[in-house]
Order: C-alpha cells, then sequence, then structure tokens
C-alpha cells in the first residue's frame, strides 16, 4: 500500500478512499475477482460505478491487470509492459510473468496475454482424490 500511495504522492493524483480500497482486496486476493467480488470486500461505501472507476485507475497506472476472457481482475506483480498470465481454471489464481515481445522499430505501449490451464495446486487436490 505504501508504494501505491507514495506513487500517487510522486504522481499528483488523488489516492482516494475507493481506489485504496480496491488495491487493498486485490492484494489480499491471489485469485482474479470480479469487480463485484471486489465491492463485497471492501471496507467502504463504494457502489458498482465507484469500484469501476478505481479499477480503471489500477489499470491506467499498471496496479492492475484485467482478465478479459472473464471480467475479472488481479493485482499487477511485475513491473513490465507486457506481461503473460496464467490463469487456474479451477480457482482463478494467477501466475503474471515478464515476456519481452519488442522489437526493433516499434514501441511498445502495453502487451497483455493470457493462458488458461490447472495450476500446481489444484492438480495436487485432484491426484489426491
Amino acid at each position: 500500500m505504501l508504494k501505491f500511495k507514495k506513487y500517487c504522492a510522486d504522481n499528483d493524483l488523488r489516492c482516494t478512499t475507493s481506489r485504496q480500497a480496491a488495491f487493498a482486496v486485490l492484494k489480499g486476493s491471489r485469485k482474479a475477482l470480479t469487480a463485484y467480488n471486489i465491492l463485497a470486500r471492501m471496507h467502504c461505501n463504494g457502489h458498482p460505478p465507484t469500484v469501476y472507476r478505481a479499477l480503471d485507475f489500477l489499470i491506467e497506472h499498471s496496479f492492475a491487470i484485467r482478465i478479459h476472457s472473464v471480467n475479472a481482475y488481479v493485482l499487477k506483480t511485475v513491473e513490465c509492459k507486457d506481461v503473460h498470465v496464467r490463469v487456474c481454471k479451477k480457482c482463478l489464481g494467477t501466475e503474471q510473468l515478464h515476456v519481452s515481445i519488442s522489437g526493433a522499430g516499434f514501441a511498445l505501449k502495453s502487451s497483455y496475454t493470457e493462458d488458461w490451464g490447472v495450476c500446481k495446486r489444484c492438480l495436487e487436490k485432484e491426484n489426491r482424490s
């Protein structure tokens, strides 16, 4: 949270209660969460538009990633523009990887790729069953 607050202060951005709450919820989850999951876990009186604005802010400033296929969000854990996300189809747990795809003559602004599979934790559960 300190890094988030410092970033806002250094860049003259408002660090609102809803932005802080959305950040804290994402930080506390290892799974991708929908906006309504985030809203339910926030400890402030937010409404759906407030949560979506907070999430848009977090994405715009590279603190969060939207997993488009399920319209869910995770905290960004890698410091790069080109992110590769692995999503577990059983638990929605995620893993993020930096994959360099920049090429000569092309200035990459952002890149996002998602793969779906089953995470190690869920595979171990299946094998025990």
